[in-house]
């Protein structure tokens, strides 16, 4: 019943403009209250240029494996049980294998529209803790 309640049409507008919350009901960002606020328009900018499917939808029977092999690359980061680079190599080979995806040309951009895996090490988001 909260669900249905929260992802009511009215409830999220309500929410919206009274709490800052980002709406799910893509329409309801034309509403000329929620345009006016420029962190919503923000957002719907971004949404729209940014947007990126679901890893089930790009991988279908794979996503498992896939979503599997993310975990435990992620885990063993998080456990100081592999060096984040490490992490990273061992994932894009796993990855590779699973997907049956080429490896990158040294320099190529990451997304699937070239068919190639890419993976890259992020700065973390606390600069004052190390990462290994």
């Amino acid at each position: 019943m909260l669900v249905r309640f929260l992802c009511r049409r009215d409830t999220q507008l309500n929410r919206s403009r009274k709490i800052g919350k980002s709406p799910t009901i893509l329409e309801l960002y034309n509403d000329p209250g929620i345009q006016a606020d420029p962190y919503f328009s923000t957002i719907l900018e971004t949404y729209r240029r940014d947007r990126v499917s679901r890893p089930s939808t790009e991988t279908g029977k794979r996503y498992p494996a896939i979503s599997r092999a993310y975990f435990m690359a992620v885990h063993d980061v998080l456990a100081g049980k592999k060096p984040t680079a490490s992490a990273l190599a061992d994932l894009q080979a796993e990855l590779m294998q699973i997907t049956g995806l080429k490896a990158p040309a040294p320099g190529a951009s990451s997304g699937l529209q070239g068919r190639s895996a890419n993976l890259r090490v992020e700065p973390p988001c606390h600069t004052d803790q190390t990462v290994s």
